[in-house]
């Protein structure tokens, strides 16, 4: 049997559910020192993988979805308009 070499197989159920900031950074297009501002501001919520301040700080991929806002179009102008 020949061994599968293409593009992985993606099992969303596998992937993670919080990114450290420099990978978070490159998902949403932003800055780490952005991502680091929002932080502090209350935008984004933020934790640390354990105690003391040298531990890493994690971020939800869904708050990361959620910080982010369409940008209105022809279609959806109503909606925005309406917020």
């Amino acid at each position: 049997m020949q061994q599968y070499t293409g593009a992985p197989i993606l099992d969303y159920r596998a992937q993670p559910k919080y990114l450290q900031l420099s990978p978070a950074a490159q998902y949403c297009g932003l800055s780490v020192d952005t991502l680091r501002d929002r932080i502090r501001s209350g935008q984004l919520p933020a934790y640390r993988t354990g105690k003391g301040r040298n531990m890493p700080i994690v971020v939800k991929i869904a708050d990361l979805d959620a910080m982010l806002e369409p940008i209105p179009t022809v279609g959806n102008v109503a909606t925005a308009v309406a917020r």
